[in-house]
């Protein structure tokens, strides 16, 4: 087993290749733009679905906001505490600006608080802020261990559709998203 210290970094990039072989089979073209970084100020692949809709995937995402020029709601909200300069982002972000995203947030752990509790406010927290400044339709969800989670769960709230699912759910939520089945469960 890899040291304790990086399993969650281990599961955080084997979610991202989870993501990358979902778009694949759902035909999208997949293009690498820059290498992987916990600081990326950009996104990290092009991805075209089939409909020829532009998507930019990011892994970490905290550079999407200095990227479209939009001030971060996190240091907006904070910025009256000295240490927090930096804008929070999701682990994993798939973003059509202006339209959609598809927000993962990775938990590696065999807490289910872990997962559900804390990926849920994470997922909750990211997805009010894209959809505030970047995206008028997001999903958001915690991706957990399939041990942790068994089954891919939504609710349909405000601020669109927030759940839990484990890595084999992605690819069924790829292709939801791509085809707006998720865009119209949410207006709905």
């Amino acid at each position: 087993m890899p040291d304790d210290e990086i399993r969650w970094r281990l599961f955080h990039l084997a979610t991202l290749g989870v993501l990358l072989s979902a778009l694949h089979e759902a035909g999208c073209q997949i293009t690498s733009l820059r290498p992987l970084s916990p600081k990326s100020g950009g996104p990290n692949y092009k991805v075209l679905s089939p409909r020829g809709e532009l998507h930019l995937l990011w892994f970490e995402a905290s550079g999407v906001w200095s990227y479209f020029g939009k001030p971060s709601p996190f240091i907006e909200a904070t910025s009256g505490i000295s240490q927090a300069r930096r804008s929070n982002g999701a682990d994993l972000l798939l973003l059509m600006p202006d339209r959609r995203a598809l927000i993962l947030e990775c938990k590696y752990s065999w807490n289910q608080d872990v997962v559900a509790r804390d990926g849920y406010y994470q997922a909750m927290a990211y997805g009010a802020e894209v959809r505030s400044r970047l995206a008028d339709v997001v999903v958001a969800a915690a991706v957990g261990p399939e041990s942790v989670v068994s089954v891919s769960s939504f609710t349909n709230l405000s601020i669109g559709r927030v759940g839990t699912v484990p890595p084999s759910g992605l690819t069924s939520l790829v292709n939801e998203f791509l085809n707006d089945q998720i865009v119209s469960a949410v207006a709905n």
